[in-house]
């Protein structure tokens, strides 16, 4: 198989030189204002201490390059499409009194991908890159209240190979685009306020009870000194009550008297009894309000109210336990991005898919390669969800995982993501995917991570890996197997099973993918058709329940439109994935749906069609080969000349590049047709393997290691457009003899025989004769691709045939030089030494392309 792999790379290596680089004008695209706005207080901490100023609407955003006359009016939130930077500039007022008396936080619930913020031309926040949420107060000394204040967002969309999390080769990740996507607003609090409220749910062993504990963070940030009755400031009094979100009382505490000077802070705690009626679940999504106050000389100084999920969710002997009871994960993975808008997604939208993916019957849900909206984390709590959100870690090679630097980085996400998800509902944390379990860099970097984790939640972890071996880490709950379109009972999950090196319980199907190439058919032996996904996804589902494992995630609910154009998904112009069980527009009259949806909820079983499997070659390598040979045919018969010069240039080629050097009659017409019959058999060949690799994973993660949208997309349209890839690539293929031609034309200089262009002309393309015996080759090319146990054989006859190629055209090089063989031999292979080495350089250097390309050929079991 070393053969195969090569020549994928020397096909990869061939359109990443001809691939031409798209670019084109950058556009925004908004939800209308009433759709991008929610009227949720609790969400937004709004209450009768505390509000909130949106800085929604218009923005000015320009280049920074560019003329500041050149500005344009973008409403906020709002996407744009491409890798660009751009300055948003957004003015807003304040009255004396908001900046006296309140704490002022500007939030972002998301922008991508990192910002440098500034308020006045002062720079006060760097946000180092990530989708995640976060915050952080505004100077009062900066802040004025007696003209408009300016708050400047530059913001670079900009990804990299090694220093960017996600990395810019990104496979199968779905598109969001770049700009500030989600809310920004300025909350207000006082200045004497509850800046943090921890809540977690412990078990008394003595007493056999529950209880939820309370650790309250209260802050005093007062400049003045205010007095109560009794001459004392620094009294206050805390209250806490739980209640139903009905509002009927459950639990008070008695009041906490404390005192808190000026620019101090303290921490108190609360402890409430729970029963176990009072416990949230799947089942039973029963949510409560934790309110807290401070009191001042019976005057209300601040007040919040937290939404709070009462549940113990915990790893018992190796068993996922929910409120003391075992449960088995039936999910399902979720991306945050709707059509063309990516992760511009109205609320209603975001409600919208949370009730449809419950109602389907799922119990949790699996947020990956994309962060979530914090309001989906309500929304789960809300409907009955369990959520499990996913680092944006993706695919990265063992080389990246070992530098310092991006274990840095990704070390500095964790805690800006810890704290932009601080006291929201979340179950568990995974720590990327797509890992070799067999790694032991991998290992290395995941433990380092999951202990980092440990140290600052209680959340439980979770890594999902590539379909193979797996070794135990530290700190690590559970571990997940990826299945790209094969089923479990042909995956490492059997041997896995049967070592008993992992108890059942510590294993689930972390991403359960059957992408959908060739739409509906008449049965599920029609691979790649939605009646194959509904049978692979069944199959899923009754492996794991067969096998105890801990659950499923089926990937995906909807369909999505991905970051770089899939070839293995079939060719369409908006990288749309056919991948969930209901399409992008959340119809769910699909066979994948109906199956699962029976399946979940305990109905009559939706039944899937086997059906017959069918020929999928194209007709069209027959007659073009056919038409190619009947024109080669004619050429041979139609004089003494061509055959002549055929027969000698094939079988006797120093004698007829001698001919040439010497300036013999060689028709340029007859080299003409010889161009058009190589070129097209060329085109026709390399159709051939680019239609049987459009379906193969391993091809895709190769191009996907050159990071260009362009090469995937025109790649992906030739591999399933065989008329138009015949067309393009002979197209190319001339243009190559072109280049070569100027080549060798120019080398030509360097030689004391006057070489004229026609002799190069006549020696190069004459010398790619061989090329046309293989015009029969490309008639069943496709079919003899299919039988895998020739392929080996072919590829390796296919390599020797190019060498012989590579002779022929050297010795008509040396031949019309007329100098010594063992020149032209060695400048070139120095040429191609050179040509190659700079290639392989600013690739590297560009994309880190050639540590993907490694990484993905050693990826050989997943990519199959």
């Amino acid at each position: 198989m070393v053969f195969l792999k090569y020549f994928y790379l020397l096909i990869i290596s061939f359109l990443v030189l001809i691939n031409s680089w798209l670019s084109g004008q950058i556009l925004f695209k908004n939800l209308p204002q009433k759709e991008s706005l929610i009227n949720d207080s609790l969400f937004f901490d709004i209450g009768k201490t505390r509000k909130i100023k949106l800085l929604h609407g218009n923005w000015k955003v320009y280049s920074e390059k560019s003329d500041k006359a050149e500005q344009v009016d973008v409403e906020i939130p709002s996407i744009f499409e491409g890798e660009t930077d751009f300055i948003f500039e957004k003015s807003f007022t304040l009255n004396t009194t908001d900046i006296a008396n309140s704490k002022l936080t500007l939030h972002f619930l998301g922008l991508n991908y990192s910002a440098d913020i500034s308020l006045n031309n002062i720079s006060i926040y760097r946000h180092t890159g990530g989708e995640y949420p976060f915050s952080f107060d505004l100077p009062k000394d900066i802040l004025r209240s007696h003209k408009a204040n300016v708050l400047k967002v530059r913001l670079s969309n900009v990804s990299n190979s090694e220093t960017t999390i996600p990395v810019k080769q990104k496979f199968l990740f779905p598109k969001i685009g770049g700009g500030i996507f989600r809310d920004v607003y300025i909350h207000f609090t006082p200045n004497v306020f509850i800046s943090n409220i921890n809540s977690n749910i412990k078990f008394d062993e003595k007493s056999k009870k529950y209880y939820l504990i309370s650790k309250l963070k209260i802050e005093n940030k007062e400049v003045s000194v205010i007095k109560d009755t009794s001459g004392n400031s620094e009294l206050f009094t805390l209250n806490t009550t739980l209640r139903s979100s009905y509002g009927e009382i459950q639990i008070k505490t008695n009041e906490t008297k404390f005192h808190l000077g000026k620019n101090k802070e303290i921490y108190l705690t609360h402890s409430f009894e729970l029963n176990p009626g009072m416990f949230w679940s799947p089942a039973n999504p029963k949510s409560y309000l934790l309110s807290a106050a401070i009191i001042r000389a019976e005057n209300l100084v601040d007040r919040t109210v937290q939404p709070i999920a009462l549940y113990d969710l915990d790893v018992k002997n190796d068993v996922m336990m929910l409120n003391n009871q075992d449960i088995k994960l039936s999910g399902v993975t979720y991306y945050p991005i709707y059509e063309d808008l990516g992760g511009l997604i109205s609320y209603t939208q975001m409600e919208r898919d949370i009730k449809l993916i419950k109602e389907t019957g799922f119990n949790v849900i699996r947020f990956a390669k994309r962060i979530p909206h914090p309001y989906y984390l309500t929304l789960c709590q809300q409907y009955g969800l369990l959520p499990f959100i996913e680092l944006p870690i993706n695919s990265v090679p063992s080389n990246i995982l070992s530098q310092n630097e991006f274990n840095d980085r990704v070390s500095n996400y964790l805690n800006f993501f810890l704290k932009g998800f601080r006291n929201r509902f979340v179950a568990a944390i995974g720590l990327g995917s797509s890992f070799n379990g067999n790694s032991e860099i991998d290992i290395k970097f995941i433990g380092n991570l999951a202990q980092l984790l440990k140290k600052k939640t209680d959340a439980i972890t979770y890594a999902s890996f590539l379909d193979g071996p797996l070794k135990k880490i530290k700190n690590l709950d559970f571990y997940g197997l990826e299945l790209l379109n094969k089923p479990a009972n042909n995956s490492y999950l059997n041997e896995l099973l049967v070592s008993q090196q992992f108890s059942p319980n510590k294993i689930f199907i972390s991403e359960a993918s059957y992408i959908v190439s060739r739409g509906s058919s008449d049965g599920y032996l029609n691979t790649n058709s939605f009646e194959a996904q509904a049978k692979f996804l069944e199959d899923i589902i009754d492996y794991s329940n067969n096998n105890s494992l801990l659950g499923y995630f089926l990937n995906s609910m909807y369909d999505y439109r991905s970051e770089y154009a899939s070839i293995i998904s079939g060719y369409n112009e908006e990288n749309l994935l056919q991948i969930g069980l209901a399409d992008e527009n959340r119809d769910t009259d699909r066979m994948s749906y109906k199956v699962i949806f029976a399946k979940l909820n305990n109905i009559e079983k939706v039944t899937i069609p086997i059906g017959s499997k069918k020929d999928d070659s194209p007709m069209l390598f027959i007659i073009f080969g056919i038409l190619i040979a009947i024109i080669m045919g004619i050429m041979i018969n139609s004089g003494k000349k061509f055959r002549e010069d055929a027969s000698r240039a094939l079988l006797r080629p120093y004698n007829f590049f001698a001919d040439v050097r010497d300036q013999r009659l060689i028709s340029i017409i007859h080299s003409l047709i010889i161009l058009i019959i190589i070129a097209s058999t060329s085109g026709l060949l390399l159709s051939n393997i680019l239609y049987y690799l459009k379906e193969n994973i391993r091809f895709e993660r190769l191009l996907l290691s050159f990071g260009s949208s362009s090469l995937m997309q025109n790649v992906s349209y030739l591999a399933w457009n065989p008329l138009a890839s015949i067309w393009w690539l002979s197209i190319i293929t001339v243009i190559v003899f072109f280049i070569l031609i100027l080549i060798v034309k120019a080398a030509s200089f360097f030689v004391r025989t006057r070489v004229t262009i026609s002799s190069v002309f006549h020696a190069v393309i004459w010398s790619f004769l061989p090329l046309v015996i293989l015009v029969p080759l490309g008639i069943i090319l496709y079919r003899i691709l299919s039988v895998e146990a020739v392929n080996i054989y072919l590829f390796i006859g296919m390599f020797v045939f190019t060498v012989w190629i590579f002779y022929r055209l050297m010795k008509g090089i040396y031949v019309i030089f007329d100098i010594n063989s063992a020149s032209v031999y060695l400048y070139s292979i120095i040429i191609l030494f050179i040509i190659t080495a700079s290639l392989i350089i600013y690739l590297q250097l560009s994309n880190s392309t050639i540590t993907y390309i490694l990484h993905a050929l050693k990826d050989y079991k997943f990519l199959g």
